[in-house]
């Protein structure tokens, strides 16, 4: 089941919807034969992004600790492609943007004489060309796409294109192999995908769904998987032939459509499930999240931004904790500031799921193998990285209702009680440290976000 972005954007254009070229070697891990280094391009920190949002509503989203605006067209439902730059630049957001694409009989191709991507060349807070949404629900075919890019080469723009697919290409839902011919065309630079599995209620990816694919694989997040595959594969037995592109993945802060059963909206994520959903995609390899926050109530009633205060606050606290990955006094844990893309790593895969299962969740459970290799044991995935002579981890707690206990002698813990849903952040050095927590207000403003959350004894807030 797929929700068409373009189908929002185009019913509420009348109503205006709310809301340094990054150079070299996109690295992903290569030990344990989890990927290779690619020599494409990806981006030099770590994109927290809003889709299609409109320049009134910028400043709420800063404000949650986004840093780059995305919109697959230049004209922004309205014409107001011209504000919707300025609006950017007064706010300091990068901005990820398509050429104007007329749409002709549902098809947004052939490229219109437009000077779009000669002003995204020339302008340094552009840090990608968007082509058309979802290629792989709806033409143009790859030939046309091909085409767009020649076009805006030839205007001068040496700038990544970014391609946003829907979720039936990572397999979130099965649909056969069909779909799955766009995860390894090589036009796109930097990839993307739809990422609503709350909403359309497949929440974990195992053993069930994994049939569907003839292998058996790491239990994960249905959104986690989405990302795993088109970074390092194998989808569907579709080998990656392109491994590790930027991977940006979509994740639903708004109900989405009143299509639903019965005519009533898709659910709405708890924060604990947005938070836990968006470090399974982190941990699995993204380089980037994008908010899409739209609701279609059903002609005129067309909401840009349907993110309500739990997500706002949310959001703002991912944005809070990846800023402190990205600001150790060793270097960025996160990204790799001089190459490009995700900064080296060692991929911490939960074990795999074995039998059991089905689609839905709580009623369907997993059951789990023994765990080997690099495996972390049920519910835990993660990864590590190597700076300056630290060991630098990450742990998720999967399970989204019951507190976890993990031990594992790589990562120096021993019996640590996770949360629901928490990820924690430590030094190898010093396991007993989470350095997502406390944080102090002090420390947030020094790194320029607005997170929420509980008051400690002192009542100073705090996250994590």
């Amino acid at each position: 089941m797929k929700v068409s972005r373009r189908g929002l954007l185009s019913a509420a254009a009348p109503l205006l919807i709310p809301g340094a070229t990054f150079q070299g070697i996109a690295a992903a891990a290569d030990q344990g034969g989890q990927g290779a280094l690619s020599t494409l391009r990806g981006p030099k920190f770590f994109i927290i992004a809003a889709y299609a949002q409109d320049p009134g509503s910028m400043s709420a989203w800063k404000g949650r600790g986004i840093n780059t605006m995305i919109s697959p067209t230049d004209d922004f439902a309205g014409g107001n492609g011209p504000l919707w730059r300025k609006t950017c630049h007064d706010l300091g957001l990068k901005m990820i943007v398509g050429g104007r694409h007329e749409a002709e009989g549902g098809r947004y191709y052939p490229p219109r004489a437009s000077n779009s991507y000669a002003l995204n060349q020339s302008d340094p807070l552009v840090i990608g060309n968007h082509l058309a949404d979802e290629p792989d629900q709806t033409p143009p075919l790859k030939a046309e796409h091909e085409a767009e890019i020649a076009f805006a080469r030839s205007l001068g723009n040496t700038k990544p294109f970014h391609v946003a697919y829907t979720n039936n290409v990572t397999g979130m839902t099965y649909v056969g192999l069909g779909p799955q011919q766009w995860v390894n065309w090589a036009a796109p630079d930097w990839l993307g995908a739809d990422n609503y599995a709350y909403q359309i209620g497949y929440t974990y990816k195992y053993a069930a769904l994994y049939a569907d694919e003839g292998y058996v694989g790491p239990f994960t997040t249905m959104s986690g998987h989405g990302v795993s595959v088109l970074v390092r594969g194998p989808l569907n037995k579709v080998p990656i032939t392109h491994p590790n592109r930027a991977m940006i993945a979509y994740l639903a802060t708004g109900r989405i459509t009143d299509g639903a059963p019965g005519g009533q909206p898709w659910p709405r994520m708890t924060a604990l499930q947005f938070l836990l959903q968006a470090w399974s995609c982190i941990i699995n390899g993204a380089a980037g999240l994008a908010m899409f926050a739209h609701y279609n109530a059903g002609s005129p009633h067309q909401i840009g931004d349907d993110t309500n205060a739990e997500l706002a606050g949310a959001l703002a606290t991912l944005a809070a904790q990846i800023a402190i990955l990205e600001s150790q006094p060793l270097g960025n844990v996160l990204m790799d500031t001089a190459l490009g893309g995700r900064r080296a790593y060692i991929w911490r895969p939960c074990t795999d799921s074995v039998g059991g299962g089905g689609f839905k969740w709580p009623t369907d459970q997993p059951n789990f193998g023994s765990t080997s290799g690099l495996q972390l044991p049920p519910w835990f995935e993660g990864f590590e990285v190597a700076l300056g002579g630290e060991t630098f981890c990450v742990a998720l707690n999967l399970h989204d209702s019951q507190p976890k206990t993990l031990t594992d002698t790589r990562m120096n813990k021993s019996r640590d009680v996770f949360a629901p849903g928490q990820c924690k952040f430590w030094k190898r050095s010093a396991p007993s440290e989470n350095l997502f927590a406390p944080l102090r207000p002090t420390a947030l403003q020094r790194l320029g976000r607005h997170p929420t959350g509980g008051a400690d004894a002192t009542g100073d807030q705090v996250i994590g």
